[in-house]
């Protein structure tokens, strides 16, 4: 039931989410250096929470003609977009509940956002299609979490089509946590629908220890 829950959280994310480093020949576009994350005393409100992750927690890599925007979603999160807390209580037993996993939203487009990003450079129909199948399964083993040493598989992938609505291809991916402790994590995304790989997203510790408490 757990997983129903947060995969159901997830898919609703990524239809919400605002569409808003290193990399082999890549440009360092984020704008969320850890220098950069201020220290907050005190608590903060759900919605101040939610535009701090949008901010610090966000990263951007362009290599060529490909842009990849990754975004690390915490639980606390993922509850508090979904729903409104009034009750503490409510709020801390949902979160000691689901806090097992790591979640990111993988976004990839053309670096001017013009058109579908899947028909960048194909030269068949059967290409296409075959790049939404690898999207739906099999992404997930191209997609390692590297973590206090550790390198955790993707446990869960989760393709968003856009139907050619969107300039954007967007996957959401699950981790199991391998540790509690604030440390550096590295998602390593070995690209084969492009030739990009490995596209490397550092989040630093200080992000994690820095991340402020939330007031309900």
């Amino acid at each position: 039931m757990k997983n129903n829950f947060l995969l159901l959280m997830f898919l609703f994310i990524s239809l919400i989410s605002c569409n808003r480093q290193e990399g082999v020949l890549s440009t360092y576009e984020s704008n969320n250096q850890e220098s950069n994350v201020p220290v907050i005393n005190g608590k903060i409100s759900p919605g101040e929470y939610i535009s701090w992750v949008d901010k610090y927690y966000s990263q951007k890599v362009t290599i060529g003609e490909i842009t990849y925007e990754l975004k690390y979603l915490p639980v606390s999160y993922m509850l508090l977009t979904n729903q409104e807390y009034s009750d503490e209580k409510q709020f801390q037993k949902d979160l000691k509940d689901n806090d097992n996993s790591h979640y990111f939203s993988l976004k990839i487009s053309r670096s001017d956002y013009s058109g579908d990003p899947l028909k960048s450079g194909i030269s068949s129909e059967n290409e296409y299609y075959g790049r939404v199948e690898y999207l739906s399964f099999g992404i997930a083993s191209d997609v390692v979490l590297i973590e206090n040493g550790d390198t955790l598989p993707c446990t869960v992938n989760s393709y968003e089509r856009s139907f050619n609505v969107g300039p954007y291809i967007t996957e959401m991916l699950t981790f199991s946590k391998g540790t509690e402790k604030p440390v550096d994590r590295v998602l390593v995304y070995n690209d084969r629908l492009f030739g990009n790989g490995p596209v490397k997203f550092r989040f630093g510790k200080e992000k994690f220890i820095q991340s402020p408490q939330i007031g309900i």
